[in-house]
């Protein structure tokens, strides 16, 4: 299970959430290293196994989802939205739209997930800070990042800035392109299944959040 949220306004915000068939990625999968470069022309390798064994896949899996969300850390002041269903045909994401956010305030949520037949999953924890009015003038910081290879991963579960700029504390993050190089590393994305699964950072569970902080709870 993962999350994201991005698109704040002073009044509203997108939760992006996945759920993923494994807590933690395949980190003992089939590795494909190096990229185009590294390989004569027309001889580059291709995966001889199914996506969800390569080294890095984060396979979905499908279930039911929903959101408590509040502006007290324990969330006793929280909404709850409807259970919504995931499935391959979304690639088991689902984005909660949440309007009437109070303005410049810290926001906590807690993802709940279960299995189609309603058994429950662990939940994942995350917050984030809507905007101030437009009006109101203030002094904030935020990060920028593009461009990162796969290959390049500061430690096994992925790039070490991702940690750095959260200790920055900033109010958001743009990530501006290029996340992930799918026609440069290996494998090359050359299907929708090795292009969502196939290359590790682009669907891990709990993967920085573009403009908040989760932790898995259960």
């Amino acid at each position: 299970m993962g999350t994201r949220v991005g698109e704040i306004t002073d009044r509203s915000a997108i939760i992006w959430t996945r759920i993923s068939a494994a807590p933690v990625r395949n980190n003992e999968g089939n590795l494909i290293p190096g990229r185009t470069q590294d390989y004569p022309s027309k001889q580059l390798p291709k995966a001889n196994v199914p996506v969800g064994q390569l080294e890095g896949a984060c396979p979905g899996a499908p279930g039911r989802v929903r959101l408590r969300y509040g502006t007290k850390v324990d969330l006793s002041d929280s909404q709850t939205t409807d259970w919504m269903d995931v499935s391959e045909a979304s690639d088991f994401i689902h984005q909660f739209a949440l309007d009437g956010l109070k303005q410049g305030t810290n926001h906590y949520y807690e993802s709940e997930t279960s299995s189609v037949d309603g058994k429950p999953h662990s939940t994942f924890r995350g917050e984030f800070v809507t905007a101030p009015a437009a009006s109101a003038p203030g002094n904030f910081s935020f990060c920028v990042m593009t461009c990162q290879g796969y290959p390049d991963r500061g430690h096994p579960d992925g790039h070490s800035i991702y940690p750095a700029m959260l200790a920055m504390k900033p109010a958001f993050a743009c990530l501006t392109g290029d996340l992930v190089y799918y026609d440069n590393d290996m494998p090359r994305a050359t299907s929708p299944e090795l292009a969502i699964t196939g290359n590790g950072c682009s669907a891990c569970p709990g993967s920085f959040s573009s403009t908040a902080t989760s932790e898995p709870t259960g």
